[in-house]
């Protein structure tokens, strides 16, 4: 393609998952103490790996010193099995999950169903964590934007396991207000 093995070389070692440069991929925001993480993360695999991402920044693992919020959602044309994979897998993994829906993508399914759908997989995820916890009690939002919003303005107190909440890592699966996610991140510096 006319690039030299330097030039590549050069452009891999110059790569950053930023906002300007990869805007929607492992883009790392820092709020206080909080540190947020925005990714396109939009099946099952996508959640897996940014959780992985910010289990990293956590502390790692089983160890984890930080209490990881995992703010869920997807488009409506996944089938069933997907969309509670993808909260099963939030509530197995996260100390914290909030859905956000996507409406704009609801591609013929009913807000409700995919809300239902993805507190089932939440619950179950929990459950096979050792945590129960009520299907009624996960907060939901409208919008990207108001999830963020509400969970950056949440006071600290003990997470899901009963850790102190100091600092949290928080991973929002974005689709459609990805612009309107990095505005607020700026207006809250």
């Amino acid at each position: 393609m006319g690039a030299t093995i330097e030039q590549v070389a050069d452009g891999l070692r110059d790569f950053r998952p930023s906002a300007d440069r990869s805007p929607g991929r492992l883009n790392l925001f820092r709020h206080g103490k909080r540190v947020v993480i925005v990714d396109f993360a939009h099946n099952e695999a996508g959640l897996e790996a940014l959780l992985d991402v910010a289990d990293g920044i956590a502390g790692g693992g089983a160890a984890r010193t930080w209490p990881v919020v995992a703010i869920i959602g997807t488009a409506g044309d996944r089938p069933d099995d997907t969309i509670r994979g993808i909260g099963r897998i939030a509530g197995a993994r996260a100390s914290r999950v909030v859905i956000k829906e996507s409406l704009g993508y609801l591609r013929g399914r009913d807000r409700d169903g995919m809300v239902a759908l993805l507190r089932t997989g939440v619950a179950k995820g929990a459950a096979e964590r050792g945590r129960p916890l009520d299907e009624a009690a996960i907060p939901v939002h409208e919008t990207e934007v108001a999830a963020l919003r509400a969970e950056l303005a949440r006071a600290p107190g003990p997470d899901a396991d009963g850790r102190p909440d100091r600092t949290a890592v928080v991973a929002l699966m974005c689709h459609g207000e990805r612009e309107d996610v990095f505005r607020l991140l700026g207006d809250l510096g």
